[in-house]
């Protein structure tokens, strides 16, 4: 085989790779276009359309056959009734079984008859007693997992590439030689799981031998609860959004081009943007998970724009990665030391920096998953939520879709810590977190903004909705009363409601426009919701 054509293949291999994700994508809006969640159906045609561009792009013709097929279905028919929900459930699982018929033809997992895969985020646990199998598994629902059990000498090839789980949980508290498990399921390849967690008693092994070394996270087995719950949390948030890319072009637009085909089969989204000028512009209107600039730019330099990009409060932990033809020494440190943290060379395979970018933004999302949280509650924290309302917004002028976002506020809180304690404040406020986070989709980010003030940010949700919601929550605060010690107190809450676009077009105009709901129903006799005027 030719070096061009070993290169083709492994780009197909890598295609397939993300068939799990592509296809959880597929059911989740399906799922919302059968709840009748706006916008739902045009972001289920999008993913379609791209289907059908990148499946001939990649060598499965079939792909792109019965995607283009599906969108024109969508088209045709905006609102389906139920006939039609089950039309669409059996292209999806046709497109299962497609990507695993490629995956059988390139050697990657062989697969039986293609099974639907369950809506949400899956687990596998490997081996372990069944008492610890039991606890692990009940962990991990908690986190909202579907989760399957495999004895430990099964291996990654066997499961078909449309059903490969998120996260492989080995269990290690039988008398069980590990190392040609950890071997077989975290050994790098395309069938390896996005995350492999070993479980085990408390011993002598050093994560940073082999094979430990490559596992992405070594849990004791008196800390499964709080870590693995901890771990899988981040690992969900992490990868909820599709992943984005901003591309600053210079002087060798061709280059720029082949990265972008390269990254067009791993569910990014790069948008391409010439000089300096126009990547403040992108910057200024959007939250991205990675810059790469050439260091080359036709109205600036790069290490200029690196300056300016870690002078921005939003961007201070966003990775920015130099790509260049050639570097002195010089040029190299000079990168560095303006705040780059990487410089990739464009004679290097495309399909290697692809994949060192996409490594790059997944450790970022880690990182900002874990930097972004209230110590107290676990909740986003100000920033992050404020983060995350731009990232919403941003999608949503793109999708002409509605935004909601609700502000809350608990009414006369002060007389809690007075009365009982700071330390059953802080009881309080996590019971309240609790609350919140229940009485509102998993898809909904709730953040604790500070002190006693909390954020919900609701998506592909209109005015009428969002006050819906925001009541929803308050009266589920305020119908769980909190018990401190052997007494209990009702905790009563205020809440105030803007939307995009009628209350603002930014982040900060929402915010403002939700603050001033908040008071206004906090002036008028508190315990309700005010929908921003």
């Amino acid at each position: 085989m030719s070096g061009a054509a070993e290169f083709f293949e492994e780009l197909r291999r890598e295609y397939l790779a993300e068939a799990p994700a592509r296809l959880s994508e597929l059911r989740k809006d399906l799922a919302a276009f059968g709840a009748g969640e706006s916008g739902a159906a045009n972001s289920l045609k999008v993913r379609f359309h791209r289907l059908a561009g990148s499946g001939g792009s990649y060598g499965f013709p079939d792909i792109s056959g019965l995607a283009r097929a599906t969108e024109r279905w969508i088209v045709a028919n905006p609102e389906p009734d139920a006939a039609g929900i089950a039309h669409l459930e059996t292209a999806i699982s046709e497109l299962a079984a497609i990507f695993d018929r490629g995956a059988a033809e390139l050697g990657l997992p062989q697969m039986g008859q293609p099974k639907p895969r369950a809506f949400g985020w899956q687990a596998l646990l490997l081996g372990g007693s069944d008492d610890l199998a039991a606890h692990v598994e009940a962990t991990l629902a908690d986190t909202q997992y579907t989760v399957q059990r495999k004895p430990l000498d099964s291996g990654p090839k066997e499961i078909p590439v449309s059903a490969r789980p998120d996260v492989a949980v080995i269990l290690g508290d039988t008398e069980v030689d590990l190392a040609s498990v950890i071997v077989a399921w975290a050994a790098p390849g395309p069938a390896r799981p996005p995350s492999v967690v070993l479980v085990t008693p408390p011993s002598s092994i050093d994560p940073l031998a082999k094979p430990y070394a490559n596992l992405d996270a070594i849990i004791a087995l008196a800390n499964v609860e709080s870590e693995l719950q901890g771990f899988v949390r981040t690992l969900g948030r992490a990868a909820t959004a599709p992943r984005s890319i901003l591309l600053v072009d210079g002087d060798d637009a061709g280059a720029t081009r082949t990265l972008i085909n390269a990254l067009d089969g791993a569910a990014v989204r790069a948008t391409l943007v010439a000089g300096g000028k126009a990547a403040r512009s992108a910057l200024e209107h959007e939250a991205w998970d990675l810059i790469v600039t050439e260091w080359r730019l036709g109205d600036t330099t790069a290490p200029a724009l690196i300056r300016w990009v870690r002078g921005q409060s939003n961007f201070r932990l966003t990775p920015v990665v130099v790509f260049a033809a050639q570097l002195t020494d010089d040029d190299r440190l000079a990168a560095i030391r303006s705040g780059a943290d990487d410089v990739l060379l464009k004679t290097a395979p495309p399909a290697f920096v692809a994949q060192a970018l996409l490594a790059r933004v997944e450790r970022n999302r880690a990182i900002r998953a874990m930097a972004h949280r209230d110590d107290l509650t676990g909740l986003l924290n100000h920033e992050a939520i404020h983060e995350e309302l731009q990232r919403a917004l941003s999608a949503a002028r793109r999708a002409n879709e509605s935004v909601g976002f609700l502000m809350f506020d608990l009414d006369h809180f002060r007389r809690v810590n007075e009365q009982y304690g700071s330390g059953a404040g802080d009881s309080v406020l996590t019971q309240v977190s609790r609350a919140l986070t229940g009485a509102v989709r998993s898809s909904d980010p709730v953040a604790r903004m500070g002190g006693e003030e909390f954020g919900i940010l609701v998506r592909r949700c209109h005015v009428n909705d969002a006050a819906r919601v925001a009541e929803k929550a308050r009266a589920a605060v305020s119908g769980t009363p909190c018990p401190i010690g052997t007494s209990s107190v009702t905790v009563r809450l205020s809440a105030g409601v803007a939307c995009y676009p009628d209350h603002g077009a930014t982040a900060e105009e929402i915010f403002r426009a939700a603050d001033r709901a908040l008071n206004t129903a906090k002036r008028s006799g508190r315990d309700q919701v005010v929908v921003a005027g």
